[in-house]
């Protein structure tokens, strides 16, 4: 509900895994940009983490520990750390 009523253009979402938040809330806000920064590269395929024709997932992937990530990465109307320990 609360996502519904800010709707942030940009999202970056820490340790996407699954990608359960962009699956539940992409149909909601289908205008945002969406960078996902996962540290397990096999995950990006398994879990099917990139945007195509036909599945709208995250439109940045970053393959890399979030502590090393660029400062810019968390200037997003919203920073997601889901399951992140």
């Amino acid at each position: 509900a609360r996502f519904e009523r800010h709707l942030p253009d940009t999202v970056c979402d820490v340790g996407p895994g699954e990608g359960t938040y962009a699956k539940l809330f992409r149909p909601v806000h289908k205008g945002g940009w969406w960078t996902a920064v996962e540290v397990h590269k096999p995950n990006v395929a398994k879990y099917k983490l990139r945007s195509t024709k036909t599945r709208t997932m995250y439109d940045e992937i970053h393959v890399e520990d979030v502590r090393n990530s660029a400062e810019h990465m968390f200037h997003r109307d919203l920073v997601i750390l889901g399951d992140v320990l």
